[in-house]
């Protein structure tokens, strides 16, 4: 949110709110809240576009605060954190956008730098960073998708081509998503693709969302995805390649939906955040009404 973050708790029913403070140390970092993350041992992690990278210390109820700081090299890159990923040996990945991609040690407290210029990531400016099965980060740019695999330092990447359709169908890629069978799937401004490991390119859907400008991707127990646009949400069967499109006819709030704004918890509840609030649901219990009405004539 631009204004700060609600922590709702689901039993009691009550929401707690921590907003910015110019004045105040332990606060929420400046600026819209872009990314929360949970690491493997349950601390809560918030980037924020102007106020770095904060965790949530639940004991005092105080943010710490990681900001750039000229003198520092080991410092934050920057102060503008789109995206965090969390690798097997506990570091985490940041994506700094317009600054490239920190990993961040923990134990040590320092970040250390990977750019276009120095690592060949394919752009600067980096939206989502995303840890593999194999181990492999995977991070989506403005210009194109970059893959640095595990104890390697240079990264190989992914353009799009107009003329070749095994590539990306756009250079602005939005969000990545690995399925439960290790599928790779890859959102973008102009549509979705699949990563293809064994030749190493791409294959497109074309043609398949009511709208292209993809927000996020969730997977449920059923091997469909669930695919947030800019107009809806749309269910794709990619084994039997069929879809189905949603909007506030359906009974969605948001039909207009955030980039990376999408969680699926322990429950496999899906929540889809927009630009009017989060859409909730399971889809194990969304009942589909599949047979046509009946025609009558009155004149």
């Amino acid at each position: 949110s631009t204004n700060g973050i609600d922590i709702f708790n689901w039993h009691t029913g009550k929401t707690i709110r921590y907003f910015y403070n110019s004045k105040g140390k332990y606060t929420l970092g400046q600026g819209a809240t872009m990314c929360l993350f949970r690491d493997s041992h349950g601390t809560m992690w918030i980037g924020t576009y102007l106020g770095g990278l904060q965790y949530f210390d639940e004991n005092t109820r105080r943010f710490v605060s990681y900001l750039h700081n000229d003198k520092n090299p080991y410092s934050i890159a920057g102060n503008d954190i789109r995206s965090v990923a969390e690798d097997f040996d506990g570091n985490l990945w940041l994506a700094v956008h317009g600054k490239g991609v920190d990993k961040f040690d923990v134990r040590q407290k320092r970040f250390y730098h990977y750019t276009k210029n120095q690592n060949r990531l394919s752009n600067n400016w980096t939206y989502e960073v995303m840890i593999d099965h194999r181990g492999d980060l995977w991070v989506g740019t403005m210009k194109g998708l970059s893959r640095l695999k595990k104890t390697e330092s240079v990264f190989e990447s992914y353009r799009s081509s107009f003329t070749d359709t095994t590539t990306l169908p756009n250079d602005y890629v939005t969000v990545i998503h690995e399925d439960k069978n290790n599928n790779l799937w890859v959102g973008t401004t102009s549509g979705l693709a699949r990563y293809n490991p064994r030749k190493n390119n791409f294959i497109r859907y074309p043609d398949v969302l009511v709208n292209s400008n993809i927000s996020g991707i969730l997977d449920d127990d059923q091997d469909r995805l669930w695919i947030s646009t800019h107009d809806g949400i749309s269910m794709f069967d990619p084994s039997l390649q069929k879809i189905v499109n949603f909007s506030s006819y359906d009974g969605l709030g948001a039909d207009e939906y955030n980039p990376r704004a999408m969680y699926c918890n322990s429950s496999n509840e899906f929540f889809f955040g927009g630009i009017k609030g989060i859409d909730a649901f399971n889809p194990k219990n969304l009942r589909f009404n599949t047979k046509p009405p009946d025609v009558y004539i009155d004149g």
